[in-house]
């Protein structure tokens, strides 16, 4: 479909993506913690937040990430999620001043990743804005936990999740 658009504009395309991804890159949100910190993480959100939250199929998404097939956004998402439950220790092994620093890392991770519209998963983005609604700034944020479930109830309705 972009061959019809002609050489210039998928040139440009192409450009335009390329620097979307070294600007991701710059902002960090490639970036992952330690395998044992990314367990710790895990570990806690699967045993806190997927209980009352049971958005992820998770054998599904630990085969993902073993295969190195998974979803940055949805990732940064869980971790920032994680970042609630999991232990002192494991925020500071993180390198984390303190557990507000490592919340505000994996958001604005993720949140660089769906500015960007880096994840072309629908269900993916649904469930990482989903859990983006751990993320709370205080009273003048805009994009607060009502913003993100917002962006996540939209989309399922669009896709027509919500109906039986």
């Amino acid at each position: 479909m972009l061959a019809r658009l002609g050489k210039p504009t998928t040139q440009e395309i192409e450009r335009l993506h390329i620097s979307t991804i070294e600007r991701l890159k710059d902002q960090g949100a490639f970036e992952l913690p330690s395998q044992e910190t990314s367990q710790a993480l895990l570990d806690a959100y699967f045993h806190f937040s997927l209980a009352a939250l049971p958005i992820l199929d998770r054998s599904r998404f630990l085969v993902s990430l073993e295969e190195g097939k998974f979803s940055h956004l949805l990732l940064n998402a869980i971790y920032l999620a994680a970042t609630i439950y999991c232990s002192d220790s494991v925020i500071a092994d993180a390198g984390f001043v303190s557990r507000y620093a490592a919340s505000l890392t994996f958001y604005q991770r993720a949140k660089s990743l769906y500015d960007a519209g880096y994840e072309t998963d629908a269900i993916v983005t649904i469930q990482a804005t989903f859990l983006m609604c751990y993320w709370w700034n205080g009273l003048l944020e805009h994009q607060d936990s009502w913003y993100w479930a917002g962006i996540s109830v939209g989309m399922a309705q669009a896709l027509g999740l919500h109906q039986t």
